[in-house]
């Protein structure tokens, strides 16, 4: 078994979000909408969803991006202004 804990955090993160990337880039399409779940993800998942992308940059940043822009932002207990996740947007 191989031992995460030693390894580089880095490193880590970047296996962990290749990992990711690999299981759910079709699983949520580039206007936020889920493809073959039960549930559809909220709000707070889409924008965890666009982290990995955004490190991975390229055509997976662009997505994110895509994410983010067709996002219907509303009030929540955790943002005071629905523009602050759109600060997330890179491109």
């Amino acid at each position: 078994m191989k031992k995460y804990y030693d390894s580089d955090p880095q490193k880590r993160r970047k296996l962990y979000n290749d990992k990711y990337i690999d299981f759910m880039n079709d699983v949520i399409t580039s206007e936020g909408k889920s493809v073959g779940l039960e549930n559809p993800v909220n709000f707070r998942e889409l924008l965890w969803h666009c982290f990995p992308l955004f490190e991975k940059g390229g055509e997976y940043a662009k997505k994110a991006n895509s994410i983010i822009r067709n996002t219907e932002f509303k009030k929540c207990h955790f943002i005071t202004h629905p523009r602050i996740p759109a600060s997330l947007d890179v491109g």
